[in-house]
């Protein structure tokens, strides 16, 4: 089984790609990665926000669901970094709904900070 599932998920590394966008896939998880400067926090979030949009219409091409109710965001760095960004105000809008950061998520049972702690 999970040879199958590689294989049907395949695609999905291709369109993170085309967005310079980092995955990492699990059985039932997905996560996407980006790293950034200060610079460049409004083309990002709209990078990862047209990334997010062509997953969620590869996926529908495919007879999958993207769960906007258990999308979550994070933006992480030094506690400097993640202050002068303003990171808790910062989210996602994908078409109808919009994702808040949160300053805690679960990655794999494990509770990642966005101070990194």
């Amino acid at each position: 089984m999970p040879r199958l599932f590689i294989l049907y998920t395949a695609d999905l590394t291709d369109v993170a790609n085309e967005h310079r966008v980092t995955i990492h896939m699990f059985a039932n998880d997905t996560q996407l990665y980006v790293h950034f400067g200060r610079d460049n926090t409004t083309l990002t979030i709209i990078r990862l926000q047209h990334c997010i949009m062509d997953i969620n219409h590869w996926m529908s091409a495919n007879r999958l669901k993207l769960n906007m109710d258990k999308t979550e965001l994070i933006w992480t760095g030094t506690k400097y970094s993640v202050t002068a960004r303003n990171a808790r105000f910062l989210s996602l809008r994908l078409g109808a709904d919009v994702i808040l950061s949160s300053q805690h998520v679960r990655l794999l049972g494990v509770v990642i900070s966005a101070a990194l702690s």
